[in-house]
């Protein structure tokens, strides 16, 4: 079985796709966790965890993926490798004529919206499963 020139421009395009995927995904990941729980954490260069109700001995409640590692491990983990490898897949089928840098667009596109949408269902399990307050605007 020879590589056609799909799969040629998949493998070519996967490769930088999958990891600009999860170099953002890693940077948006704990303003992410501030604007899904309230929770102060925000962007790099802003302050990060710093000011994350989780380092607040009184707040009533902590943030839910940093008061615990499974719950912030899994749903972090899962939603970067899951962006990761819907970049990278080989189900991408552009048409030949499209450029390198929009097949890498496209694919970047979609792991992150993958990504979000991972985060943004693990999030609300990680609420639900800890009684956590508020979650997106306090729904």
């Amino acid at each position: 079985m020879s590589a056609g020139p799909n799969n040629m421009l998949a493998a070519s395009t996967g490769n930088p796709a999958g990891l600009i995927t999860v170099l953002i995904s890693l940077i948006v990941i704990t303003p992410l966790c501030g604007f899904l729980f309230s929770c102060g954490c925000t962007w790099p260069g802003a302050g990060l965890e710093e000011n994350c109700n989780y380092f607040d001995m009184a707040a009533q409640h902590q943030c839910p993926w940093c008061t615990s590692i499974i719950a912030g491990g899994l749903s972090v983990g899962l939603a970067v490798i899951a962006g990761y490898f819907t970049s990278k897949g080989d189900w991408f089928l552009l048409p030949l004529s499209s450029s390198v840098f929009n097949q890498i667009l496209v694919r970047v596109s979609t792991g992150l919206g993958v990504f979000l949408l991972t985060a943004f269902v693990t999030g609300l399990i990680s609420v639900k499963i800890q009684g956590y307050p508020t979650f997106l605007f306090g729904i």
